[in-house]
């Protein structure tokens, strides 16, 4: 399972020290953490070289076309912290339907797949199609983050699934996986 930390774009080190540490704390429950922007700028690639070394989170340059969407640096695989699943599916009922459907799908047989496969869709919001469509939705939501207001269903957004849940920092009251 992956957590994925979106952001429009990242210009200055002090935005990406911000965001990449957002993506450590946030991702502490999933097998791989993400940082994921439309933007990075060119002269931040030795530091996302050197955080992403010392800390596993990956990078990834998103395009509305996923082909084009480019992983800059890997994410580090770590085991599933099942106490921090454990916490957030209490926290949030959605989180924790979330953590159901996906577990569904995992451990289906081939014969099921199909159909655990559909739950999840019909549980997730519908797919973001563009870039437009995913930027029209950040500018809607609270200081660019992708985050829903008074709502924490996921939302299938290329390819990946994003969950807002509630964490435990007061300055993010949501935050997208």
């Amino acid at each position: 399972m992956s957590s994925y930390e979106l952001k429009r774009e990242i210009n200055s080190d002090s935005e990406l020290k911000k965001a990449f540490f957002q993506a450590v704390s946030n991702s502490s429950w999933a097998n791989y953490g993400y940082l994921v922007a439309f933007e990075f700028s060119d002269s931040l690639n030795e530091e996302m070289a050197r955080l992403n070394q010392s800390f596993g989170i990956g990078i990834i340059e998103l395009n509305a076309n996923p082909y084009q969407s480019k992983v800059l640096f890997p994410a580090v695989y770590r085991d599933l912290d099942f106490k921090t699943i454990d916490k957030l599916c209490k926290m949030n009922k959605e989180f924790e339907k979330f953590i159901e459907q996906t577990e569904k799908l995992m451990t289906a047989s081939e014969k099921y797949i199909s159909g655990a496969e559909k739950e999840l869709d019909e549980f997730c919001d519908e797919y973001f199609a563009n870039d437009t469509e995913v930027e029209n939705y950040c500018k809607t939501t609270a200081k660019g983050d992708l985050v829903q207001r008074n709502h924490a269903k996921p939302v299938r957004s290329m390819g990946f699934s994003v969950m807002c849940v509630p964490c435990m920092s007061s300055a993010h009251p949501f935050q997208c996986y």
